[in-house]
């Protein structure tokens, strides 16, 4: 496994190259940070497993590199700050971000989220487009197609495709589609979920996709 390391302190670049080299870990230090668009084209030649963002970076925002980054490619980025405000956290999270730890780290804590994410993301694979019944979903551009039309899904909706369209024909329950969309679901109203699949099925039904989402009463749903 290999990580990429953006971060512009050089002391904690190499903190963090030897506490995952002796890990087991490869590592890729991104050392110039000329521009957006030049780092995200060296991650993406890198094509390595996990991204270590600082969000704060000179003459640019870290960010704006995770929004770029999500135009191409589901790499799990997990970012690095000495601050985090919950208005920078929500930020992050829109722009795609996996998962936060915020500076000075204890690195058991940054291990243990790192190999965590890499988990998931194993899991959940690195497929970029799911299809059934004419209906198409593009993960990386979070859209929605069907018959020529398309429309534009928000994070809670597009996981809630992605978990239902991965199993056609299987009743997914609702707990597993909680836990996949929030990942605690003991601090999440059962509610919550009724409301996002009912936004959903209106939003298809804006493209003439109709029925497509099937509630199997007492167990979950279904597509």
């Amino acid at each position: 496994m290999e990580v990429i390391i953006v971060e512009d302190e050089v002391k904690l670049q190499k903190e963090l190259g030897i506490l995952l080299q002796r890990n087991n870990y490869r590592v890729h230090v991104v050392e110039e940070l000329r521009n957006v668009q030049e780092v995200v084209e060296e991650i993406l030649t890198v094509d390595g497993d996990l991204l270590l963002l600082d969000l704060h970076l000179p003459f640019m925002n870290g960010i704006l590199i995770a929004e770029e980054l999500r135009k191409h490619t589901l790499l799990p980025i997990i970012m690095l700050t000495s601050q985090v405000t919950e208005i920078d956290e929500l930020r992050g999270l829109q722009a795609g971000a996996d998962d936060y730890v915020t500076k000075p780290f204890n690195t058991h804590i940054l291990l243990a989220r790192i190999e965590a994410l890499l988990k998931r993301s194993k899991k959940q694979g690195t497929v970029v487009m799911l299809e059934h019944k004419g209906v198409v979903l593009y993960l990386l551009e979070g859209t929605v197609h069907f018959k020529g039309h398309k429309i534009e899904v928000t994070k809670n909706e597009l996981g809630i495709l992605k978990e239902l369209m991965r199993q056609p024909g299987v009743i997914v329950p609702r707990i597993d589609l909680i836990r996949a969309l929030w990942e605690m679901e003991f601090f999440v109203e059962d509610s919550t979920l009724t409301v996002n699949i009912n936004r959903l099925r209106k939003k298809l039904e804006q493209i003439g996709i109709e029925d497509f989402i099937h509630t199997k009463h007492g167990m979950g749903y279904q597509v």
